[in-house]
């Protein structure tokens, strides 16, 4: 049976195709690759390495990220409302229509990061310069 299930095209490559995941908690795991395929993960908690993990049509709202590598992650129509980000590395991750209101994001790395094609470095330097801040100013708020 378990043979069956895994030449079955529409799971194949697909290890957390459709199932309900809500509360899960993925801790010290090595999760690169994996494709989350339409899977709720409602109020998750993740504390591993999700490098090049893909997440399409999927429910994340409320999921806290920590500690956690999604470089080259990818994530398409997937809803992140209410979601947590921290201490975590999102180089090289594409996000694609998302919901991301109300989204927190602490201590990371946002070198390179674009929001449809614009550098986030551009509106953190507009916003920088309206308030009139400079580096300095920001260091000496910490």
């Amino acid at each position: 049976m378990a043979d069956q299930e895994n030449n079955n095209p529409n799971t194949e490559g697909h290890p957390f195709a459709g199932p309900q995941l809500q509360n899960g908690e993925f801790k010290a795991a090595d999760m690169t690759d994996a494709n989350f395929n339409g899977v709720n993960l409602t109020r998750a908690k993740f504390y591993a390495v999700l490098q090049d993990a893909q997440f399409n049509d999927c429910n994340l709202s409320a999921v806290f990220f920590k500690n956690v590598n999604l470089s080259g992650a990818k994530f398409d129509d997937v809803n992140l409302a209410n979601s947590t980000f921290h201490n975590i590395n999102l180089s090289g991750t594409k996000f694609d229509s998302l919901s991301m209101r109300d989204v927190e994001v602490t201590r990371v790395d946002i070198t390179g990061m674009k929001i449809d094609g614009i550098p986030v470095s551009d509106f953190t330097a507009a916003y920088d310069e309206k308030h009139g801040l400079t580096p300095r100013d920001e260091d000496s708020e910490k």
